[in-house]
């Protein structure tokens, strides 16, 4: 089996290589499955992030949805974002914002401002979690500071949680430790 540093690499690698078209493709392939799931659909409250340039987009599912049960006709529920408040400690907040309220912040993220309303994980009802690779168990090669196996360690039983990932970067099998934390799905586009 790989190490994680070597399926970085090659993660890595392989997202570079993708083109805007697959990129593109894969993002509206993701929107559409995420659509799909009804627990998305019923969701008040989504824990989502804001991609760096060679993630797969995981915001396209947003205002979109055709007939739902929320009335509006689209899919909007209220989104939270992640925010490194501890670098040294690898330690996340949750803040309730706009994706338009945004700013630059550490590692070139973009992410809520430090006094945006702050949301505790326990009023969450869905997570999409952010890979550099991902297998079908639902374990995932991070950027290795461990900051979502952090969040994630003590989440509610219900909380539905979402991997995304290009079908490039989707292994047969990852090494994980007692400490890493999978994803409930894993949505490859």
């Amino acid at each position: 089996m790989r190490s994680k540093d070597d399926l970085r690499r090659v993660a890595r690698e392989a997202r570079a290589s993708l083109s805007p078209a697959r990129r593109q493709a894969a993002a509206a392939s993701a929107a559409e499955q995420l659509l799909a799931l009804p627990e998305l659909r019923a969701a008040r409250c989504v824990l989502v992030y804001a991609p760096l340039a060679d993630e797969l987009d995981p915001l396209g599912w947003i205002g979109v949805g055709g007939d739902c049960d929320k009335g509006s006709g689209t899919l909007s529920p209220q989104l939270v974002w992640p925010r490194v408040a501890d670098r040294a400690g690898a330690r996340l907040t949750l803040h309730a914002c706009a994706e338009s309220d945004l700013v630059p912040g550490s590692f070139g993220l973009r992410e809520p401002r430090a006094d945006a309303p702050q949301v505790a994980l326990a009023d969450i009802d869905v997570v999409l979690v952010p890979g550099l690779a991902f297998d079908r168990a639902g374990y995932r090669v991070g950027y290795g500071k461990g900051y979502y196996d952090r969040l994630l360690a003590d989440a509610p039983a219900a909380l539905l949680t979402i991997g995304l990932c290009f079908e490039e970067t989707l292994f047969p099998e990852i090494e994980h430790e007692a400490h890493d934390v999978s994803v409930a799905r894993v949505l490859v586009a």
